[in-house]
């Protein structure tokens, strides 16, 4: 979910992680398992990194978008 606020970043890592999921999904890996694959590798220039720690689901993508836009 990229934040426009962030500007040009946001819309690289977007880009960075279009591409990953888009590879994660023709391998018939989840978005989820996708995040827990890149959780705690080193910080990516344009994607940036996943913490390490449980990923967790939103139940909408409405809580998802709040969440984005709230930074």
């Amino acid at each position: 979910m990229p934040r426009e606020q962030a500007g040009d970043q946001a819309l690289d890592a977007a880009v960075a992680w279009t591409r990953r999921l888009r590879w994660a999904k023709a391998n018939g890996v989840s978005p989820l398992a996708a995040l827990r694959h890149w959780s705690g590798e080193p910080e990516d220039g344009r994607a940036g990194k996943v913490p390490v720690g449980r990923p967790f689901e939103l139940p909408t993508l409405a809580a998802l978008e709040e969440l984005a836009a709230a930074g």
